[in-house]
């Protein structure tokens, strides 16, 4: 069951930035199943609490990943 979870769902961030629930959402899938996402209007995150959030990435490339290539290759979009 674990892996068709992993292999089959995405985990959103969902305006919530927290760093441990990050960390939780790695030690269960990989940054490929994570996608960048806001809960407007209930979460409105500053561009600074984004920033620190993505800081918490090991690499630029998991950074561009979660904030934009996996929503692009989940919806078939040529971003």
């Amino acid at each position: 069951m674990s892996d068709y979870l992993r292999s089959n769902f995405f985990i959103t961030a969902s305006g919530m930035l927290n760093p441990a629930l990050l960390h939780h959402a790695l030690s269960v899938t990989t940054v490929d199943r994570l996608l960048f996402s806001t809960d407007y209007p209930f979460h409105r995150p500053t561009r600074e609490d984004i920033a620190t959030f993505l800081g918490h990435f090991a690499s630029d490339t998991d950074r561009e990943k979660f904030s934009s290539a996996n929503a692009a290759a989940l919806y078939g979009l040529g971003i």
